[in-house]
């Protein structure tokens, strides 16, 4: 971290508003900070001041506190639940631990360090340093051991392989973090996951010499599940070490995917994708004319699914291609900066070169992206801060991580004698939790009438209606009979809520409003247009005739399971959801329009 910056938390040069934006834009839950010049009443001003946001652990030198040293593990409160942490302050300002509960009761202890220098003849500083951690867990048996140490260890273990040009260093510093390894039983993840990639977190900015002295070591049950590996530059300024990164998880907890994709706003507003549903949807329009007789496989409907399926896939392709100017460069920086470290013919001189110059112009760009990523937001906060909106309401509300189902029991499964459940009893697997909580839907849908027929229904429901007194007009009749409009798919498009959810083809309604504003901008010009109202209208009126076609997707839907009260292992002790495709909530708000249209007002 290299200081605390601006002593005024609210100054542009103090670095903790880009450790906040650090934490939220590379999703990091937790993050270990060494030289932070932190002291109680600082901590306590940024827990204030980001009280919502993220929560800071800090160990600071006893002598000079906000001049060398110190150490800090910062939570990300949108990501990590804060639910009774424990702390231990192993040696001040260069060691502190924390005890955090994950995944139900799983526990995880972080050790964050920050050791001493060492020189080329003299690492005894360093080795005092990892032997006083080795004494302090040898000394209290009590205390829980860390699943993971990380931090800057100012030394190296194989000096062939982390640092540029190649030396080792002091004996007695490597056998002290060996020893203390072993005690632990720790492995270097990136080292055990990269056998021989060279790749460095420190530089001298005068020389070009590089090393990598930050390192996370892990226990080996937590290396198993770690995975996304990284050193990147952070962007924090006057930070003079790369960041190193990995995703981990706990044995026992379910499988998380990327989650449901929905077009991201960036690509709504895409010229090269607005051109390629103009032109799909002119030759949707034209496949819809040349249409003279319906069959079940060719009809709108059909027309619309291969439209609709059409635009998904192409703005999929456009999210991929879209990428910010500053991350391309970033990214291609550092595949070249990939490439020259392990380049086996390039002399250590030139790599020290050409790698000096490339890191530079990363840690440029990565400060330059930050600086624009917190300008953007300061003008989007000055602008909206005190308006009633939807950003409002989202910097006011408190920040809970979501809530994880960590298994479902399995159905049909009984206790034994003793009343106990078999081990297999309950299903972690999150594929086959998700078929378990649809199959129990499904068979609640079904309750009831697994014997009955198609006539008896017929007759339950006609004596149902006969029991309804107020009966439909003629005129109310053919008002409900006829066909929709694109004027009356027009209101229903304009009556839904922006930044709602979609459904399983990702397609929000700024989408489809997007595409009306077009087609209206392009017949005042008097250019050659795509309605996508009279599209749309063609396919609910289809609907409504025929009903939905089989496999088109049109109703599908993706279920959440919200939790209620009880075993949350049980899965009816949750209640679903459904996010539904845009496309049939506009049908439906277009019907919900039609029938109040014909309700008295005493039925209103």
């Amino acid at each position: 971290m290299r200081g605390y910056g601006n002593p005024r938390l609210t100054h542009p040069d103090n670095k903790w508003k880009s450790i906040w934006s650090l934490l939220k834009t590379k999703k990091l839950g937790i993050l270990a900070l060494q030289e932070t010049h932190l002291t109680d009443e600082r901590v306590q001003e940024i827990n204030e001041h980001y009280s919502k946001k993220l929560h800071v652990f800090a160990s600071y030198d006893p002598i000079n506190p906000t001049g060398k040293g110190g150490v800090a593990i910062v939570l990300n409160r949108d990501q990590i639940a804060l639910e009774n942490p424990e702390v231990y302050p192993i040696v001040p300002g260069r060691a502190l631990m924390i005890q955090l509960t994950l995944h139900g009761s799983n526990k995880l202890c972080i050790l964050v360090v920050y050791a001493p220098n060492v020189t080329s003849g003299n690492g005894s500083e360093n080795a005092n340093f990892w032997l006083e951690i080795k004494t302090y867990f040898e000394e209290r048996p009590n205390v829980p051991k860390p699943n993971i140490l990380l931090g800057d260890c100012n030394m190296v273990e194989a000096g062939v392989f982390d640092r540029l040009p190649a030396h080792d260093d002091p004996e007695e510093a490597c056998e002290a973090l060996d020893n203390l390894k072993l005690n632990l039983h720790l492995r270097d993840g990136w080292r055990a996951t990269f056998p021989s990639t060279k790749a460095f977190t420190y530089m001298q900015a005068g020389t070009g010499v590089q090393s990598r002295i930050d390192r996370i070591y892990l226990t080996n049950i937590m290396l198993e599940t770690a995975r996304e590996w990284q050193i990147r530059e952070s962007g924090i300024p006057n930070a003079d070490h790369s960041m190193i990164s990995v995703q981990i998880s706990s044995e026992d907890a379910p499988y998380i995917g990327k989650g449901r994709w929905r077009i991201p706003d960036y690509v709504i507003k895409d010229k090269e994708l607005l051109q390629y549903v103009r032109k799909t949807g002119m030759e949707s329009e034209q496949a819809l004319k040349a249409l003279s007789v319906r069959s079940p496989t060719m009809n709108a409907q059909s027309i619309w699914h291969t439209f609709k399926t059409k635009i998904s896939n192409k703005a999929k392709d456009r999210a991929k291609q879209i990428v910010p100017g500053l991350t391309r460069k970033i990214n291609e920086e550092q595949l070249e900066l990939e490439r020259v470290l392990n380049d086996v013919e390039l002399s250590e001189e030139r790599k020290m070169t050409r790698a000096k110059d490339i890191k530079n112009n990363i840690g440029n760009l990565e400060r330059t992206r930050m600086q624009k990523l917190q300008k953007d937001g300061q003008v989007r906060h000055h602008i909206e801060r005190e308006l009633p909106s939807r950003y409002m309401s989202q910097i006011t509300k408190e920040k809970k991580p979501r809530d994880m189902i960590y298994a479902f029991k399995k159905p049909h499964i009984n206790r034994n004698s003793q009343g106990v459940l078999p081990g297999d009893a309950y299903e972690k697997n999150s594929s086959k939790m998700a078929e378990l909580a649809r199959d129990y839907h499904e068979q609640l849908q079904l309750q009831g009438n697994e014997e009955s027929t198609s006539r008896e229904r017929t007759s339950a429901i006609e004596k149902t209606l006969d029991v309804i007194e107020n009966r439909v007009s003629p005129e109310q009749q053919e008002m409900l009979a006829q066909e929709f409009s694109p004027a009356k798919i027009r209101e229903a498009v304009r009556l839904t809520k922006n930044h709602s959810a979609p459904g399983l083809d990702g397609i929000p309604y700024e989408l489809w409003k997007t595409m009306i504003r077009q087609c209206d901008e392009d017949k005042k010009a008097g250019h050659e247009t795509f309605d996508i109202l009279s599209l749309m209208t063609a396919t609910f009126n289809d609907i409504t005739n025929h009903g939905i076609m089989e496999h088109s997707d049109f109703s599908d839907g993706w279920m959440c399971p919200i939790y209620k009260k009880g075993d949350k292992n049980e899965i009816a002790n949750y209640r679903p959801i459904t996010l539904l495709n845009t496309d049939y909530k506009i049908f439906t708000k277009a019907l919900t329009i039609r029938l109040s249209m014909v309700l008295s007002r005493e039925d209103r």
